[in-house]
């Protein structure tokens, strides 16, 4: 699987790294770092700080490692070197301090959400493991994409799995949905609602993934989408998340809406659970994991 992490930073490139080791051989990663600088002159000194990166992968005998260092701007490096490349996954740190970098990686992330057609590891600060793994989906072809991505992850290192789906308390119109609000996963699936009938549906792929029964479990909360995303990755401490960057219509009267859809849910996501995020981009592709 060909996998870039990319950044400016040698810290930054670090955090990413460790927690690329936590999956790295299960899926025979070919690695490339990219240190990409702003001025040529930085050129030597992220080259010799990403070379004393390397040791972390010794002991890796499935992994490949080769590095890179490129001057530019950091998205359309990235997009560059992936043209021409075709990796699978990226993977990209972002700031813990100092405002103004912190602002800058999130907007290079929020570009990159955009522009990617694969999926895009974000590590704000790396976990000790990759033992749970919270996957939300909101229902249709698009969620099943996220879950087949996440759950195959998950599968190959052996982590257990949450479906998430948010009932938001906003659309409360037909008092049937009403009804809905007050009910778990599970009598969302007897009952086999919309909600229901995709969630049996999504449990049904983590199981083709590979998971043994007793990994897996569908759960459902009300509220804002966001704010129980946010609680739910923060009270079960899970070790990443997975969500959709799912767009709406291309047509430009919906372009305002799809930029706010994609920069409030993905944008707070990514920087109030401070741990890692699985960006699952719109083309519908994801992973399937090696």
């Amino acid at each position: 699987m060909k996998i870039l992490i990319a950044n400016s930073q040698a810290d930054v490139i670090e955090r990413a790294i460790r927690f690329t080791l936590h999956f790295a051989e299960a899926v025979q990663g070919e690695i490339t770092i990219m240190g990409i600088c702003q001025r040529t002159e930085q050129q030597h000194r992220l080259e010799k700080q990403i070379d004393e990166l390397l040791p972390l992968f010794n002991g890796l005998p499935l992994v490949s490692v080769r590095t890179l260092i490129r001057s530019g701007d950091a998205v359309e490096t990235i997009m560059e070197e992936h043209k021409v490349e075709k990796y699978q996954l990226v993977v990209v740190g972002t700031y813990r301090n100092r405002r103004f970098r912190r602002a800058r990686s999130q907007l290079i992330v929020r570009q990159l959400t955009r522009t990617l057609d694969v999926p895009l590891l974000v590590v704000p600060q790396p976990r000790d493991r990759l033992e749970r793994v919270l996957i939300c989906t909101s229902g249709g072809r698009h969620g099943e994409v996220d879950v087949w991505t996440g759950g195959t992850l998950a599968a190959r290192v052996g982590a257990s799995v949450t479906v998430l789906h948010v009932m938001s308390q906003l659309p409360l119109i037909a008092a049937a949905y009403v009804a809905d609000l007050t009910r778990d996963a599970a009598e969302l699936m007897e009952h086999q609602t919309r909600e229901g009938t995709h969630l049996r549906r999504v449990l049904g792929i983590l199981h083709e993934c590979g998971l043994p029964d007793e990994k897996y479990r569908a759960k459902v909360r009300n509220g804002l989408v966001v704010d129980e995303i946010i609680a739910e990755a923060r009270e079960d401490d899970y070790d990443l998340v997975v969500i959709g960057a799912h767009e709406v219509p291309s047509d430009t009267a919906w372009n305002e809406l799809r930029e706010l859809l994609q920069d409030d849910i993905t944008g707070r996501i990514l920087t109030q659970t401070r741990r890692p995020v699985l960006v699952v981009q719109s083309s519908g592709r994801g992973i399937r994991w090696p």
